[in-house]
């Protein structure tokens, strides 16, 4: 072997040894409680609460919200150190504002609150927006599907599903008034009920069934797969 291959042999040896063994001190120190896990910090960022059980959901002013299924109901909010967001229960209704500080002159003209918030509601069967965005994630499988209606109103978005992963719904009924929404591909929705008024809607997701009722205002994109079974009402 030639003395300049023996040398960048030594060195690439070095190499994977002094990064061998830094893995391993990072990996001692961790087990230790020493130092934190990136997942471990991002769950630190977050602050939990219990719900009781909740079946309407009202959201203002907050540019995410998502929802996802689950077996107990909580709500997790992303720590900020000065914040205003408000949320609160009046019956089985969940009311939460970004900045409750705000007007809705302020919400109209433009202003909503960069912060995110995760809700697990195992049984919620409408969801209200104005002014906000949500990311409504299914089930995992056919057995796990999720029904749910949801209202947009004042420039809110919702996005249905996960880009590249499987989501299940039953039933979704969805109602946009100057808002939009966008179905995720690989996401499979046995019934969709959709009525856009000024909406714009963008469908990448496998509908087995769609009840269309538009205006001429509205805009809608619907790809190959979703033409399977389409009732369309004129309004």
């Amino acid at each position: 072997m030639k003395t300049s291959n023996k040398i960048l042999l030594i060195f690439f040896v070095a190499a994977l040894l002094m990064m061998t063994a830094i893995h391993l001190t990072l990996y001692a120190k961790y087990k230790r409680g020493e130092v934190s896990s990136f997942q471990d910090i991002r769950e630190g960022r977050f602050e939990e609460h219990p719900l009781p059980a909740i079946k309407y959901v009202s959201v203002t002013g907050l540019r995410r919200c998502n929802i996802l299924p689950s077996t107990e109901s909580k709500i997790r909010i992303f720590r900020m150190k000065e914040s205003r967001l408000k949320y609160t229960i009046l019956n089985d209704t969940l009311f939460i504002t970004g900045d409750s500080s705000y007007t809705m002159q302020d919400f109209e003209h433009g202003y909503a609150v960069n912060r995110t918030v995760n809700l697990y509601l195992p049984g919620v069967e409408r969801v209200d927006a104005f002014y906000a965005g949500l990311f409504l994630s299914g089930g995992k499988d056919s057995t796990t599907a999720v029904s749910c209606s949801v209202n947009l109103s004042k420039r809110s978005d919702l996005n249905v599903g996960e880009w590249g992963k499987p989501n299940f719904f039953n039933h979704l009924q969805v109602k946009a008034d100057g808002s939009s929404a966008s179905l995720a591909d690989k996401t499979i929705i046995n019934e969709l009920n959709l009525q856009a008024d000024k909406s714009q809607i963008d469908n990448r997701a496998e509908i087995k069934h769609l009840q269309l009722q538009m205006d001429d205002q509205s805009t809608i994109v619907l790809r190959g797969n979703t033409l399977k079974d389409i009732n369309v009402i004129k309004k």
